[in-house]
């Protein structure tokens, strides 16, 4: 199923070539060109600045994560 991730962020946000992992701070460096301490304030706001929560953000990338766990939940039913 990450493999799936993978291939549908690549394709959904147009990379040109898929991820090797699904980690957070490597999606942001695909992403924004660079990654993100969330957890200091400078950094945090950087994020927002860069869109990070916009629609071609973290939500997009949350979205895509769901439609693949959808689309496999959807595969196991039928079997």
């Amino acid at each position: 199923m990450y493999r799936r991730f993978q291939q549908e962020l690549k394709a959904q946000f147009g990379f040109s070539a898929p991820l090797e992992t699904t980690l957070c701070r490597d999606i942001h460096a695909r992403i924004y060109g660079r990654v993100f301490n969330l957890s200091d304030a400078a950094d945090r706001k950087a994020f927002l600045e860069a869109g990070g929560h916009s629609t071609k953000g973290c939500p997009k990338v949350s979205a895509v994560a769901a439609q693949v766990a959808a689309e496999q939940l959807v595969k196991w039913e039928k079997k």
